[in-house]
């Protein structure tokens, strides 16, 4: 209380986590709520961060409500928070980015479109179990893509043009190196904005159940103020309104 009358609450229940540097003067990236389909299978929490996927459903989309602009580099990570046991084994969960000019609604309605085909929109992890794990765009299929991937694990992503780097605690595919621009897991980005995109394919009768966790920065209470569990390639930004110059 700023008026001198010796208002003062005392904090109850919150963590250092609780307190984001996200801001009306400079907002970080969440998870879009309204850009969805009509009966959405997913609970989101936590300010839109976490994310809870609940099976089945063959088709749910969930997208960053900012996108990685074509100029720039631009970074932000996915944790795999927990599991029903099923989700991973039956590669249910994809995680990756999405061109900004497809919506849910599109999605939806055409479900039968290859999203990660050659010259698709789409970019995607497959986390999987073990060498289950696959990534796919842009008509590129790279099997046994992580050695293994198991809760408790971050996926990290980097985008600069056309390039996109996909790591796993910080390593990224194929030695790849961001900072350097070298390795890159795809070239294939049109330069287009791209979206964060989580996207829940249930192709079997289990009905699993995952939750993840995205990290676009502003939670400052984790890598030494970073907001990231990994560190961030050199020159590379987190999605907010300052750094999107707006």
């Amino acid at each position: 209380d700023e008026s001198g009358q010796g208002n003062d609450y005392t904090t109850s229940g919150l963590a250092a986590h609780d307190q984001m540097a996200d801001s009306p003067t400079n907002n970080y990236a969440v998870m879009n709520v309204l850009d969805t389909h009509t009966t959405p299978n997913w609970t989101a929490s936590n300010g839109n961060l976490d994310v809870s996927w609940n099976g089945p459903n063959y088709v749910n989309h969930l997208f960053s409500t900012l996108s990685m602009p074509s100029t720039g580099k631009w970074y932000f990570e996915i944790k795999w928070v927990s599991d029903s046991s099923q989700v991973l084994y039956y590669t249910q969960l994809r995680l990756g980015i999405m061109r900004e000019d497809i919506n849910a609604a599109y999605i939806q309605a055409n479900t039968g479109v290859s999203q990660t085909g050659s010259g698709g929109p789409e970019f995607l992890v497959i986390p999987g179990s073990g060498t289950s794990s696959s990534f796919q765009g842009d008509g590129a299929n790279i099997t046994s893509f992580f050695s293994s991937f198991s809760m408790g694990d971050v996926l990290n992503f980097a985008r600069e043009g056309t390039k996109l780097w996909v790591g796993k605690n910080g390593t990224y595919y194929n030695s790849g190196d961001p900072a350097n621009g070298t390795n890159a897991t795809s070239s294939g980005l049109e330069l287009k904005g791209y979206r964060a995109n989580m996207h829940f394919s249930q192709t079997s009768s289990s009905h699993g159940t995952a939750v993840v966790h995205a990290f676009f920065g502003a939670d400052k209470s984790i890598g030494s103020g970073t907001g990231f569990n990994n560190t961030v390639p050199t020159g590379f930004q987190a999605l907010n309104t300052t750094n999107l110059g707006s």
